[in-house]
């Protein structure tokens, strides 16, 4: 495990082809905006895998971790933050994008958040205050996957 990031774990990555789907995990703890983001998400070529709690989302990134390419979280989220969620697994893989969602700006986030919001990548991270258009949301998951998606640099 890496210093300050457990229970992230390093795992060996297996071989991707061109013909993989991208692959987003979703942490989104509301029934019916999880079936919102499957949906869109899903009808656009992208496979989605479900938490609903920050320890089901870190147990889907350990177990998927090398075909994750992004991470959707909400900020507020049963047993933590997406924030923290996110800087976990963005210090466990070097590929990995988060895009954080919100029905709050960071203005109003807790102090914790916001300093850890300060600690992500900004290249590799990006925020999208909800409510949000299926459009608005596609965008910003290409915007943020795109460098992925190429020779599989990032590494």
């Amino acid at each position: 495990m890496l210093a300050g990031t457990a229970p992230f774990a390093l795992q060996k990555a297996p071989i991707l082809t061109k013909s993989t789907p991208q692959t987003i995990l979703v942490l989104e703890d509301e029934p019916l905006v999880m079936t919102v983001f499957q949906h869109v998400l899903q009808l656009n070529g992208y496979l989605v895998l479900e938490a609903g709690s920050a320890a089901e989302a870190v147990d889907e990134f350990q177990r998927h971790q090398h075909r994750i390419d992004l991470l959707i979280a909400d900020l507020a989220v049963p047993g933590g933050s997406g924030v923290e969620v996110g800087l976990g697994c963005l210090r466990a893989s070097a590929r990995l994008r988060v895009l954080l969602t919100s029905g709050s700006p960071p203005t109003t986030w807790s102090k914790v958040d916001r300093d850890n919001f300060e600690l992500l990548p900004g290249e590799r991270v990006a925020f999208l205050q909800k409510p949000f258009s299926p459009g608005v949301l596609l965008g910003r998951v290409a915007d943020l996957i795109r460098p992925v998606t190429g020779m599989g640099a990032w590494a």
